[in-house]
């Protein structure tokens, strides 16, 4: 009789053991055996990722892509080099004169008894040719003509001196009155004094 009531007592002890077993192994069920994510981990972009996925890449990219060219290339570098050489004192083949002063940005342009003063703007190679007055008796240019722009200079990019200055330049004018004064203009002198002494060299050959 006493090994029946301990065997029943062994029997309880186990099975109050395996329950106390099952209910914390259910319980704590997702920690012993944590599900897998199914979603894989999104890895952060790299910075260069980053950058060419900005939208100025991104736009430039497009840009290429319709135009042919490298998104990386370089913009084409502006022509100041040529455009800072304009300096001086440049005579045509028709004897009209034209002084540049680069540091003022102004021009005076001497047709026969006509004077001409105007404003140049710098443009991507060349100078737009704004007129701001006259000797007040040049017929070549109207009031309405004065704060316009009239034309443009375009140096001659391989024609500059050792001296720094530009051996000439194209003078173009879309006023229909002033298109006898374009043609190409040749560098005669620095200054007024050194076209005189250059004048008085030819004149004494």
């Amino acid at each position: 009789m006493d090994d029946k009531a301990h065997k029943a007592t062994v029997i309880a002890a186990v099975i109050g053991l395996v329950g106390a077993i099952g209910a914390a192994v259910i319980t704590n069920y997702d920690k012993i055996f944590p599900a897998a994510d199914k979603s894989a981990p999104t890895a952060a972009p790299s910075s260069n990722m980053a950058s060419a996925l900005s939208p100025s890449n991104t736009a430039s990219a497009l840009n290429s892509t319709k135009t042919g060219g490298d998104a990386d290339a370089p913009a084409r570098p502006r022509s100041k080099r040529f455009l800072g050489a304009l300096d001086g004192i440049y005579i045509s083949d028709k004897k009209d004169q034209l002084t540049v002063d680069w540091d003022k940005r102004s021009f005076s342009l001497l047709h026969s008894n006509c004077a001409i003063e105007g404003n140049i703007v710098e443009a991507e190679d060349f100078w737009k040719v704004v007129v701001v007055g006259t000797d007040g008796i040049c017929s070549l240019i109207d009031e309405d003509d004065i704060g316009t722009e009239v034309g443009n200079i375009t140096p001659v990019k391989g024609v500059i001196s050792n001296s720094g200055h530009l051996g000439s330049a194209v003078v173009n004018f879309d006023k229909a009155g002033l298109s006898e004064l374009s043609g190409v203009y040749q560098f005669a002198a620095w200054d007024v004094e050194g076209l005189r002494k250059k004048m008085a060299e030819e004149t004494g050959k």
